[in-house]
């Protein structure tokens, strides 16, 4: 019998070839997310650090000598009226920090000792009870003369404090005797009545930055110029307000580009619709309704949805330019970063749950992650006989 090759191909091509697509497990496709974040986070960080955020100083100024000038004035007010102490050689002056912990040693020195009682330190004289060191009386009593708020704020903290039928303040004795440790020179004992009490006096002390905020506070210089603390707050306000958006739109717009480069750019230019990981770890995203590799239009889309699955990244992207603490006053990022946790909490769930390991993302772009390998096998089989 006759040997037909043609017979034989059309044999072969009408011979049907069955191939399995598996999903990626659910390690890599966590594993692929996390890498392809990495990388949009490193690009991120980059751009900010070198390229938006100082284009951003230059094009958008912030006025950091208002600011300065602002803060020094509203620290003048303070010292004018006694209510914030500074010593040149140890606690420099418009070192708001320093001179509030310089305050609170005189506050406290003021009950830790009686009048009769003698200096023990010669280098803080300061150090004893003057009438001047109750900052505290001064605002409330001399300036404000309220003196029910006055007496009430000791009230509160009666675990420390004694107020007699007469309205005189003291000290409870025990407590009297652990905090004088603190003013001896030889002993400089910051024992646990002396920490406990600077975290009373702190919120006395904001009980008078609050009234002087609704009530102000000013006064009038040698040079007959007025000044006034709500006026230096709202400057200082205003300009940190600038800044904090200026920094809060340069990391968006920081975001933005490197989640298009990662997830969109990249991918239209790869062959195979790959981002850098998806490279790496061999795995192809597919359209469910046709098992094929995504067109530009789609890969785009799909490319849209990190915008909202990456943002916890966007939190520690200006450390280089701040700190962790003041990254909680940037407008929005904060509000950002809980919807991001939020929505990959939701996504991983999903992903769990979901028989083709999809995330939240894969759902919304009809997609799933499958191994390179499978998708050759695919296209192995649609050439098989050709």
């Amino acid at each position: 019998m006759p040997y037909s090759i043609d017979k034989e191909k059309k044999d072969i091509k009408n011979t049907p070839r069955e191939v399995e697509i598996h999903p990626a497990k659910k390690w890599k496709r966590i594993l692929l997310y996390l890498g392809d974040m990495m990388l949009s986070f490193i690009t991120c960080f980059v751009l900010f650090s070198a390229i938006v955020y100082p284009l951003s100083m230059v094009f958008a100024k912030y006025n950091a000598t208002e600011t300065v000038q602002a803060g020094q004035e509203r620290d003048d007010i303070l010292y004018h009226h006694q209510l914030l102490f500074y010593k040149d050689e140890e606690f420099e002056q418009y070192n708001f920090t320093d001179d509030l912990k310089y305050t609170y040693n005189r506050f406290l020195a003021y009950y830790a000792f009686s009048s009769e009682d003698p200096t023990i330190d010669s280098l803080h004289p300061e150090y004893s009870h003057q009438e001047e060191n109750e900052i505290i009386k001064t605002y409330f009593v001399n300036i404000r003369n309220d003196t029910l708020t006055y007496l009430s704020l000791y009230k509160e903290y009666d675990n420390f404090f004694v107020v007699d039928e007469e309205d005189n303040i003291s000290l409870l004795d025990s407590v009297q005797e652990s905090v004088r440790y603190y003013f001896d020179p030889e002993e400089r004992l910051e024992s646990d009545d002396y920490k406990n009490l600077s975290e009373v006096f702190a919120a006395m002390y904001s009980k008078i930055i609050s009234t002087i905020m609704k009530e102000d506070l000013t006064y009038t210089d040698a040079n007959l110029t007025y000044h006034s603390y709500i006026k230096c707050q709202n400057i200082i306000d205003t300009n940190a307000s600038f800044y904090n958006w200026r920094m809060s739109i340069s990391l968006m717009i920081s975001f933005a580009l490197s989640t298009f480069i990662i997830h969109i750019l990249y991918p239209l230019i790869n062959k195979r619709r790959h981002t850098p990981l998806m490279s790496i770890m061999q795995l192809d995203r597919l359209g469910c309704d046709n098992l094929k590799t995504l067109g530009k239009l789609e890969t785009a889309f799909s490319g849209v949805y990190p915008l909202v699955f990456d943002l916890p990244y966007i939190l520690f992207v200006p450390l280089s330019y701040t700190t962790i603490l003041t990254i909680f006053d940037l407008p929005l990022i904060v509000i950002l970063f809980l919807i991001g946790l939020l929505l990959i909490v939701i996504s991983l769930i999903i992903m769990l749950i979901q028989p083709f390991n999809r995330t939240a993302s894969d759902l919304l772009s009809r997609s799933v992650i499958v191994p390179s390998e499978d998708v050759d096998a695919v296209d192995q089989a649609k050439n098989y006989g050709k």
